[in-house]
């Protein structure tokens, strides 16, 4: 019976998801994505994977434009998965935390069954060897580290994910097979790694471009060095809100600091800024969202801003 991924993004999101992609090769899966859309057999096994649980809605309209229904017939998964109530009349079971694509078919009590099984343990696993997709760009998107030590409270990944990395050997020896153009390295805390700057430097002195997530700005600060190594003309860290705010949900950076790393990376040659914020937290005052308006002000280079809402 042949297997349907869906995925509540577009093709372009795709591109660079590390977890569906890998999913559907090693399972060879079919993936829907919002602007592919084509319609699918009524007989076929239909999985989704979600980030976030504002891809829910997504998820729906994209359930019913291509099978027709909405009926308890999904099988839902995702690296956030902790709350699959919203889709409980949508789904056959959900995968509670870590699971391997060969896992799928096996029961365990991390698996959530609507109406016989809801109190599930959280599933968490540590690499054991790098997960890992090359996909039609010839861009290798790999995990060298998985879950977070910080447990800021707006974030799960802390609390459903065991904090462990890939080991650099393995990761070497990937970038190597693969001969990629560039690499994505994956990873909510990935200068956590113990040998970052190794895994940096290596890539290059092979001449590979390549990308990591945000930084935080309290870890970066105490790795400037690790600036000199990073591609592009851009660091990206995620400030999420005003000062005061932000220290009461984990992220104990200062605006001086953030700051601080800007003049650093202009030093280094880094001539842009990204910066990631969100807004409705709870407690969140109008002030907040004026002060992230006056630190984007701040900083002294080019600042590219995203704004998402907190769920």
């Amino acid at each position: 019976m042949e297997r349907v991924l869906l995925f509540p993004a577009t093709k372009k999101e795709l591109k660079l998801s590390l977890f569906p992609n890998y999913l559907a090769k090693k399972l060879r899966m079919k993936i829907v994505t919002l602007d592919t859309c084509e319609r699918v057999e009524s007989s076929c096994n239909l999985f989704a994977s979600v980030s976030f649980e504002h891809q829910y809605p997504h998820l729906l309209s994209l359930l019913e434009r291509v099978a027709g229904r909405v009926e308890r017939a999904l099988r839902l998964g995702g690296i956030c998965m902790l709350n699959p109530y919203p889709l409980y009349h949508v789904i056959k079971r959900a995968y509670i935390g870590d699971f391997y694509p060969e896992e799928i078919e096996q029961d365990c009590e991390s698996i959530f069954i609507p109406g016989e099984r809801e109190r599930v343990v959280v599933r968490q696993r540590k690499i054991d060897e790098p997960i890992y997709f090359l996909n039609e760009r010839k861009e290798l998107l790999i995990e060298i580290q998985r879950g977070c030590r910080n447990r800021c409270l707006f974030c799960m990944l802390s609390w459903n994910r065991r904090f462990s990395y890939a080991d650099v050997e393995s990761v070497k020896s990937i970038v190597s097979s693969c001969s990629p153009k560039r690499v994505v390295l994956i990873g909510s805390d990935v200068l956590s790694h113990p040998d970052i700057a190794e895994i940096a430097a290596f890539l290059r002195k092979k001449d590979i471009d390549f990308s990591m997530p945000s930084f935080r700005a309290d870890v970066l600060l105490e790795m400037k060095e690790i600036m000199k190594l990073v591609p592009g003309r851009f660091v990206t860290i995620a400030p999420e809100t005003g000062e005061k705010l932000r220290f009461l949900l984990g992220k104990r950076f200062t605006d001086d600091e953030i700051v601080e790393i800007v003049e650093c990376a202009k030093r280094y040659g880094i001539k842009a800024v990204k910066l990631y914020f969100m807004i409705g937290l709870p407690f969140e005052r109008v002030e907040e969202i004026k002060e992230i308006v006056d630190k984007v002000k701040r900083v002294g280079v080019k600042v590219y801003a995203s704004f998402s809402i907190f769920v």
